[in-house]
């Protein structure tokens, strides 16, 4: 503009007349045209930015919609691994056979779990397999129940997204991709609360706007063409003006659906604020035009060189109130009107700039609730606090959200800037103001890891803040693998019993112990591998039922008693408890059950009846761990058990005096009381003969032998 500008006011001055109509035309026409040429490329830029916001919500909203597809999905998945013991039990299907030729099962794979699909003529079922008599059978839960589970979620989510808003999101479904003469391609299947009476209206690619354009067949063959960019530009009644106005809309589809979400807004919202600035900037040329032409008629009659200097000033005043103008109209899209920061467009331009090398994600806790209760000022003075609090530890501070805000570093995040920042404790009028904080030094993704990372922060305990890690995705999936792992050794009731021998003092086999273990591939997985995760994911108590079935099988095939173990979520069990119970109502078994007595305990009351209730039956029982850490000889007293097992911290550490007194008061407790003791963790001769001196009844541990499989059982003595 300047090197224009230039050129036009050196053309020397012949005349006033010429003079007087060169500036005219100068000021009035060529500027004015430079102008409205930068507005206008302003204004095109302006509507560009816009629709790619548009586009970012609206893909947003589809791709947070299709996690809550996956989620839902996932949740059915383990209601049916879980038992499906809720009211929702009469959702639940069972198949006799799904071999069969009108069915087709299908397997899919979220978030690294396996799911089935069994598809029939007329419907879809969600489905766990189940294996009885080389048959396979299933039992499963309709996916049009789930789907209406989705449906009513990403709907009422709709509702509260578009409360008050002009510019909503409605959704239609496309179920003809073919259309007849009719065009009709689908129907309208969501709209805002205001707008109800329109769901169900048919959609058709042959209706136009007020000026014959054919708007719906442009989205359809974009769509349908599966591009990523679908915007349409058409004329809509605007409910504010009641005008017919040029609508900006992207369509977006919804796979599996086949649902297109579209948004949109009027050009009128887009430029309402350029519209004044426009006017204004043509006020201040119209303004300096006039000014130019009383300058001009004043000085032109001196000299021409007193006319340039002047005509130049002029030019540059005129520069600097359009830049000014300019300056401000962007102001207004990358600033926050609240607190005067850059907001997230902002950002996002400077991280792309690649200066930054790590981030710091700020949110403040129940911000929501805040405003609730004091108030939409009260919640501003917040924020403007939280402003001014962080702006005293860092140079550069951004607010991206209603109640987020965000530091960028030319350094990496340290531990102690989070650290530092959770400890900061800001207030307004009484109110102690909360952060969670996420961070990311992963440059290639910034905002979005550390907004993982935020995420991730919420749901600790512990702590309010957290680091992006990518050892966090790789441990998420190394779990789900291991999940999957235990879901089809449970499938395959690939759970043995392994059997160590329990001696007495001439080392003779007096018992064996049942231990659980996977045997998976060749390969034998002890409880250290596996059990804290079986916890975790719930199937414990399947494993446990399992492991309780193949040891009573196994029982009549060893001529020793059997100590099988049992936790308290199994003394909890009623199913578990009741396979017990008949297993010991029809056949003798010489059985001792173990029971480890920690604070896992909460209700002494199950485990007495439980003791109680097996004795009857003339089953023994131990009191496993013995003096680990939680033992109490009122309880043990109160339980009557036949047995203690010293723990092995006590049995490895017995050369040390300090341990021997407490084996000592342990076996003079128990003989008291006629419990006989076991040591456990025995390794070596001279641990064995110490426990024998001081009268300990049996023996177990690697010093006599290992865990074996049944067919593996020696029934002699240890040599």
């Amino acid at each position: 503009m300047k090197k224009l500008i230039n050129s036009i006011i050196l053309i020397p001055l012949i005349s006033f007349i010429i003079v007087l109509g060169v500036f005219f035309v100068f000021f009035k026409i060529i500027l004015q045209n430079i102008a409205t040429e930068k507005l206008q490329q302003d204004k095109i830029e302006l509507i560009k930015e816009k629709k790619q916001e548009l586009k970012k919500e609206v893909d947003s909203l589809i791709l947070s919609f299709s996690y809550l597809r996956k989620a839902v999905f996932e949740n059915a998945y383990m209601f049916l691994e879980s038992g499906f013991k809720t009211p929702s039990d009469s959702k639940i299907k069972f198949f006799d056979s799904i071999n069969n030729d009108s069915a087709m099962l299908k397997s899919f794979i979220i978030k690294g779990k396996v799911f089935y699909l069994l598809e029939t003529n007329n419907s879809s079922y969600l489905i766990k397999l189940l294996k009885e008599d080389n048959l396979v059978k299933a039992v499963g839960i309709d996916t049009r129940e789930i789907e209406k589970t989705v449906k009513k979620s990403i709907f009422e989510f709709l509702d509260e997204y578009n409360k008050n808003k002009i510019s909503y999101i409605s959704v239609g479904k496309i179920d003809n991709w073919n259309p007849d003469k009719s065009g009709i391609i689908g129907e309208l299947i969501y709209m805002p609360p205001k707008l109800r009476m329109l769901i169900g209206k048919k959609l058709s690619i042959n209706i136009s706007d007020v000026k014959g354009h054919k708007y719906r067949k442009e989205y359809f063959e974009c769509l349908k063409a599966k591009r990523d960019d679908c915007f349409v530009s058409y004329m809509f009644l605007n409910p504010l003006t009641k005008r017919y106005e040029r609508k900006i809309s992207y369509f977006a589809i919804m796979k599996p659906y086949n649902w297109v979400f579209i948004k949109g807004m009027y050009e009128t919202q887009i430029l309402e604020n350029f519209k004044k600035i426009e006017n204004q900037v043509y006020a201040n040329i119209n303004m300096l035009f006039k000014k130019a032409i009383i300058l001009l008629v004043l000085i032109t009659v001196i000299i021409v060189i007193i006319s340039y200097f002047i005509s130049k000033f002029i030019m540059n005043e005129i520069i600097r109130s359009y830049e000014q103008m300019r300056k401000k109209f962007l102001r207004k899209f990358f600033f926050d009107e609240i607190t005067q920061l850059p907001n997230r467009a902002k950002l996002i331009e400077d991280i792309n700039k690649g200066t930054y090398q790590g981030l710091i994600l700020i949110d403040i806790d129940d911000f929501s609730d805040l405003n609730d209760i004091y108030g939409f000022n009260f919640g501003d003075e917040i924020l403007n606090q939280v402003k001014k609090t962080l702006k005293n530890y860092y140079e550069k501070v951004y607010k991206i959200g209603s109640d987020e805000f965000a530091i960028p570093l030319k350094r990496e995040v340290k531990k102690e800037d989070l650290i530092k920042l959770s400890n900061i404790k800001p207030s307004y009028d009484g109110v102690v103001i909360n952060f969670t904080i996420g961070a990311s030094n992963y440059k290639k993704r910034l905002l979005e890891t550390a907004e993982i990372a935020l995420k991730f922060a919420y749901k600790q305990q512990s702590k309010k803040y957290m680091f992006f890690d990518e050892n966090i995705e790789y441990q998420q999936i190394k779990k789900v693998d291991k999940i999957q792992f235990l879901h089809k050794v449970l499938e395959n009731r690939a759970i043995e019993p392994y059997f160590h021998c329990i001696v007495n003092e001439n080392k003779e086999i007096v018992k064996y112990e049942a231990l659980m273990r996977i045997v998976w591939e060749g390969v034998v997985y002890e409880p250290k591998d596996f059990m804290d995760l079986l916890k975790e994911s719930k199937m414990y108590l399947k494993f446990s039922k399992i492991m309780l079935e193949k040891i009573f099988n196994y029982l009549p095939e060893i001529n020793k008693t059997v100590s099988i173990n049992l936790s308290f979520e199994d003394l909890n069990n009623y199913e578990i408890k009741k396979m017990i119970y008949e297993n010991l109502k029809n056949k003798n078994y010489d059985v001792c059950f173990e029971i480890l007595e920690s604070e896992s305990i909460k209700d002494f009351e199950v485990v007495k009846r439980f003791i109680n209730n097996v004795k009857k039956f003339n089953a023994k029982v131990a009191i496993d761990d013995f003096g680990s850490g939680y033992s109490n000889f009122i309880n043990i007293v109160q339980l009557s058990p036949d047995y203690l097992k010293i723990d092995s911290s006590i049995v490895k550490n017995i050369e040390n005096e300090k341990f021997r007194e407490i084996v000592k008061i342990i076996i003079q407790f128990a003989k008291k009381f006629n419990i006989q003791i076991t040591a456990e963790y025995v390794c070596r001769e001279k641990i064995f003969r110490i426990l024998k001196e001081m009268g300990v009844d049996e023996y177990q541990g690697f010093y006599f032998c290992k865990p074996q499989p049944i067919n593996r059982l020696k029934n002699d003595k240890i040599s």
